[in-house]
């Protein structure tokens, strides 16, 4: 199994689009690990299975979900590999 993480800045995180709406609707996706949320720098960080659920489906929730404009945080993408143990 392939572990990544990526994490967005978001335009605004606010009552409309809080907190817990977007850690449920990302949640969702196949895969997903973990979802935090941080409304001090408007960042979301998804941990997820790459064989469940990729970039471009977080991208397209992300987008379900409102936020229309959105960009990676550098580091975009950390891989690793889980050997089960």
């Amino acid at each position: 199994m392939a572990r990544a993480t990526v994490s967005y800045v978001l335009d605004e995180i606010d009552g409309r689009h809080g907190v817990g709406d977007l850690k449920q609707g990302l949640d969702r996706l196949p895969g997903v690990f973990s979802v935090s949320v941080s409304t001090q720098t408007n960042c979301v960080t998804v941990d997820y299975d790459t064989t469940g659920t990729g970039q471009k489906a977080i991208q397209r929730q992300l987008e379900k979900l409102g936020y229309e404009r959105w960009a990676p945080r550098i580091p975009a993408v950390s891989t690793r590999m889980d050997d089960g143990a």
